[in-house]
């Protein structure tokens, strides 16, 4: 089902689409902005792998815990709209082929929460799957931050509770519940359901996962 092509293209999103891209000239705080699909990335869904604006509110997708999950909303914005250099911290991650369970290369918002595998994980915090920022994954198996030419379009998919899910065949996204105003901050009102881990602990996983054996995808 995974392996199917969907060419289903401009949905209507149940949200306001954001229209304030940073322009170069009021620049946004670090934390908590660079975060979100970019657009291009496939998400795993029940009717197999669509791209991140083909996906609709009401569509369903697969979930790390808790199976087939209605999006309930999703965000839209622009990353980078001026021509002037676009801030270091801002950068995407570039994600080579299969270092991350991804069967395509695939960029990466350095403040998107992302989940991986590790033995030190289990080892170190009794569970082996740990939710980080991406950019604690810069220099990790050929992952470099890459300076954007243009513009960067950007998408959230929000769901009743805090979800991860599948894109590009591996890699695990944290998505936020339908009324976060981010994906690494969560409501006063409301108890996150995963622990993006601070990104000092995070880098030292990272680097810690590279004495351990590794074994490319086929």
């Amino acid at each position: 089902m995974f392996g199917l092509k969907n060419s289903v293209l401009g949905r209507t999103f149940r949200t306001a689409e954001i229209t304030g891209a940073y322009d170069g000239m009021h620049l946004p705080e670090p934390k908590g902005m660079a975060s979100g699909m970019i657009s291009g990335t496939q998400v795993a869904t029940n009717l197999g792998w669509r791209t991140i604006e083909a996906i609709a509110p009401g569509d369903f997708a697969m979930t790390f815990d808790g199976g087939m999950q209605k999006v309930q909303s999703i965000s839209r914005t622009v990353l980078w709209s001026s021509p002037n250099n676009c801030p270091e911290y801002l950068w995407p991650l570039e994600v080579p082929a299969n270092v991350l369970g991804n069967k395509d290369a695939i960029r990466l918002l350095p403040e998107q929460g992302i989940m991986i595998e590790t033995d030190t994980a289990e080892e170190c915090l009794g569970d082996p799957f740990a939710l980080i920022p991406a950019a604690a994954l810069a220099g990790y198996r050929g992952i470099t931050r890459i300076k954007p030419h243009g513009e960067i379009v950007v998408f959230t998919l929000h769901f009743e509770q805090e979800q991860i899910v599948f894109a590009h065949c591996g890699v695990l996204f944290l998505c936020p519940s339908d009324d976060s105003g981010c994906l690494l901050q969560s409501s006063d009102m409301q108890t996150p359901t995963y622990c993006v881990l601070p990104l000092k602990q995070a880098k030292w996983l990272v680097e810690s996962m590279d004495t351990e054996i590794y074994v490319p995808a086929a």
